[in-house]
C-alpha cells in the first residue's frame, strides 16, 4: 500500500520488519518474497545497486524452494536493473535465462514479453539483424496466446526493424497489423470506457435508490423508535398511576386499621377506667371500714415504721424508700424486720396486702 502511494520510506520500514520475522521463521519462500519487495522499493527509488543485491538474494531463496515461475520473474527483475545500470550484455543474459524457464513451464505470455525485451536490447546495441528473430518468435507466441496489447507492441518493433532494413513490404505488413491491433485496442478501451461509464451510471442510480431506501428506512425506524418511546412512556405513566392508587388504597386501608385499633384501644381504656373507678369506689368503701376495724396490735408501730409501711404499699423499693426518708438502705431493712415482727407477718407481699386492706395512714396522727 505504501509502495503504491510512493511512501517508499514507510514501505521499506515495513518490509525490513517482515524480513526480520521471515529470518526467524527461516522460510525460504517468505524470505524470497520479502527480498523481492525490498528490491522493488530500491528500484523505485532508483537505488539500482541495492535493488540488484536484493533481487539476487531473492533469487537464491526461490532457487532453494524450487519456485520456477518466481525464479524467472526475478531474472527479469535483475535484467531490468542491469538495463538501468547500462549493462546491456548482463541484462540480455538474465533475460535469456528467464526466457528459457518460461519456455520450459509453457508460459507463452511471459516468454513473449521476455523475448521482446531481448530484441529491444540487441537493437539498442545496434545489432538489428540479430534482434529480428527474437521479435518474430515473440510475435508467434503472441498469436498463440491471443494477447493483443503485447502483440501490437511487438508488431510495431518488427515494422521498425524492417523499415531500417529497407524491407518496405514486410514493414508495411507489420505496420498494418500494428494499426489493426491498435484499432482493436482502442475499440476495446472505448468499450471498457463505455462499460465503465454505464457501470458508474448504474452504480450512481443504484446508490441513489439505496439512499432513498435508506432515508425511508431511517424515517420508518425513527417513527418506530418514537412509537416505542411513546408506548414506554404510556406504560410508565400507567405504572405510576397504578402504584399511586395502590399506595393510596393501602394507606387508606392502613388508616382504617389504625382507626379501628385506636377505637379498640379507646374501648379498652374506657373499660379499664370503669374498672378502676369501681375499684376506687370499693377502696373508698373499705377505707371507712378500715378506720373502724384497724387491729389493735398495729398501734405498736412507730411513726417511722408507719411511714415505711405506707411507702412499701405504694410499691417503692428499699433504695427508693431510703432516698425518700433520707436514711440508709440498712435502716429501711431494719424497720421492715420490725414491721414484720409487730404485724405477725413473714413477707413483703403480706405487708403490701395489709396496707391495701387497712387505713394505715391513721397511725401517723
Amino acid at each position: 500500500m505504501y509502495s503504491h502511494q510512493k511512501e517508499y520510506e514507510k514501505a521499506a520500514e515495513y518490509y525490513n520488519d517482515a524480513l526480520t520475522k521471515a529470518e526467524k521463521l527461516n522460510s525460504s519462500p517468505l524470505l524470497a518474497q520479502t527480498k523481492t519487495n525490498i528490491g522493488t522499493i530500491h528500484s523505485q527509488r532508483k537505488e539500482y545497486k541495492q535493488a540488484l543485491q536484493a533481487y539476487t538474494e531473492a533469487n537464491s531463496f526461490y532457487t532453494k524452494s524450487g519456485q520456477q515461475t518466481e525464479i524467472a520473474v526475478t531474472y527479469n527483475n535483475i535484467a531490468n536493473t542491469y538495463k538501468h545500470l547500462n549493462q546491456n550484455d548482463k541484462a540480455i543474459k538474465k533475460y535469456k535465462e528467464a526466457q528459457k524457464i518460461f519456455h520450459n513451464i509453457d508460459n507463452k505470455s511471459q516468454e513473449a514479453a521476455t523475448l521482446n525485451n531481448i530484441g529491444l536490447l540487441i537493437q539498442e546495441n545496434g545489432d538489428i539483424n540479430d534482434a529480428l528473430p527474437y521479435f518474430l518468435k515473440a510475435y508467434k507466441l503472441c498469436e498463440a496466446t491471443g494477447e493483443i496489447h503485447i502483440r501490437a507492441t511487438i508488431s510495431e518493433n518488427i515494422a521498425a526493424i524492417y523499415r531500417s532494413l529497407e524491407d518496405h513490404k514486410q514493414s508495411l505488413k507489420y505496420h498494418t497489423i500494428y494499426a489493426d491491433l491498435n484499432d482493436s485496442l482502442l475499440k476495446a478501451q472505448k468499450e471498457q470506457l463505455k462499460n465503465a461509464t454505464e457501470a458508474k451510471y448504474q452504480n450512481k442510480e443504484k446508490a441513489k435508490v439505496i439512499d432513498e431506501q435508506k432515508v425511508k428506512i431511517e424515517r420508518k425506524s425513527s417513527f418506530l423508535t418514537w412509537s416505542v418511546i411513546g408506548i414506554i412512556v404510556l406504560i410508565c405513566l400507567a405504572l405510576i398511576l397504578y402504584f399511586f392508587f395502590k399506595t393510596t388504597k393501602n394507606r387508606a386501608n392502613q388508616l382504617s386499621h389504625e382507626k379501628a385499633f385506636i377505637e379498640l384501644e379507646k374501648n379498652e381504656l374506657e373499660t379499664i377506667l370503669t374498672e378502676k373507678e369501681e375499684i376506687l369506689e370499693k377502696l373508698q368503701d373499705r377505707a371507712v371500714y378500715k378506720q373502724e376495724t384497724l387491729p389493735p396490735h398495729f398501734s405498736k408501730l412507730s411513726k417511722r415504721e408507719v411511714e415505711v409501711l405506707i411507702l412499701l404499699g405504694e410499691g417503692l423499693s428499699d433504695n427508693e424508700m431510703a432516698d425518700k426518708l433520707f436514711v440508709s438502705v440498712t435502716t429501711i431493712r431494719t424497720h421492715l424486720r420490725r414491721i414484720y415482727s409487730k404485724l405477725l407477718i413473714k413477707s413483703r407481699v403480706e405487708a403490701v396486702n395489709i396496707v391495701h386492706k387497712f387505713d394505715i395512714s391513721s397511725l401517723e396522727a
